[in-house]
């Protein structure tokens, strides 16, 4: 496990991940992801289903301000969904 913005991470979950305000990269502030891992304060992950498909990327650490899981996003709305059912329903996004 890693932790990014605070937020333990597992290799190949799914997460939104969030740039800080004077990091936005090409006008998104969040891309979602895989998360590979962390090396030298750099973070890797796969955006399959992203701009770029199947490719993966890095970035520098500090950009990145929240990160969140389906699950995350979920909960904030009160959704009466299980988390097991949440997250095979991410594992297709």
């Amino acid at each position: 496990m890693s932790l990014v913005a605070g937020k333990k991470l597992n290799p190949s979950q799914r997460y939104s991940f969030y740039y800080k305000n004077d990091y936005v990269f090409h006008g998104r502030h969040m891309f979602r992801a895989n998360f590979i891992d962390v090396v030298n304060n750099t973070l890797n992950v796969n955006r399959a289903c992203e701009m770029y498909p199947n490719s993966m990327t890095t970035i520098p650490l500090y950009w990145i301000e929240k990160v969140e899981t389906i699950v995350d996003v979920v909960d904030e709305s009160n959704s009466v969904l299980p988390e097991d059912v949440l997250l095979i329903i991410d594992g297709f996004a």
